[in-house]
């Protein structure tokens, strides 16, 4: 059998091209599957990288949300109770500053004749009102702690100056008052307005 040799040469090309193509696309589908099989293992190792981060960082916001409850909690409850503390001893004081009022008074008028009740009134006043700010004492700004007492030794000054055998209290025991309330008054008003709480925090 004569074969021409173009037949032969076209016959070997077409069944090279035709293996290379084989080939080529065997290894084309082989590749796929591989880089299929490749990224599934990849993306499942994402995932669960991603779901252990998630996990963590949850884990983290719920510690965080529990010292922000806490803190919150902490900063109101400090704020209350000292609060509390400025409202009850300012309202012993201004009992003791009302029998003050009435016993000296700043305007000019007659002599008040209960003299001796009020000076009752003042020293349990007084007294009332020292009781009060030691049982505060710890919640207190030292400062206006200091204060308070100060207002308690005037107080106390007027008692006993009006029972000495001078009589009246000196001026200088009154203004020593006046000015430690003022102070004492003003204090009280600054620390509760540093003390408020900024809506939305």
């Amino acid at each position: 059998m004569d074969f021409p040799v173009t037949t032969v040469i076209v016959s070997a090309l077409t069944g090279a091209i035709g293996g290379t193509a084989a080939v080529e696309g065997l290894a084309r589908l082989l590749g796929d599957r591989w880089l299929q099989k490749t990224l599934a293992k990849e993306k499942a190792e994402y995932e669960r990288q991603l779901a252990g981060l998630k996990k963590d960082f949850d884990k983290e916001l719920a510690q965080y949300h529990a010292c922000l409850d806490r803190s919150t909690f902490v900063t109101r409850a400090h704020f209350e109770t000292e609060f509390t503390a400025m409202k009850e001893v300012s309202q012993s004081l201004s009992a003791v500053k009302l029998i003050v009022q009435d016993l000296y008074p700043i305007e000019v008028r007659p002599a008040n004749p209960n003299r001796d009740a009020l000076l009752v009134e003042l020293e349990k006043a007084s007294r009332t009102f020292k009781e009060k700010l030691e049982e505060w004492a710890v919640f207190l700004e030292p400062k206006l702690y200091s204060e308070f007492d100060h207002c308690y030794a005037a107080a106390s000054a007027f008692c006993r100056e009006e029972k000495s055998a001078s009589g009246a209290p000196k001026e200088g025991s009154k203004s020593y008052f006046w000015d430690s309330y003022r102070a004492a008054s003003q204090m009280v008003r600054d620390r509760v307005q540093s003390l408020a709480v900024v809506p939305g925090t």
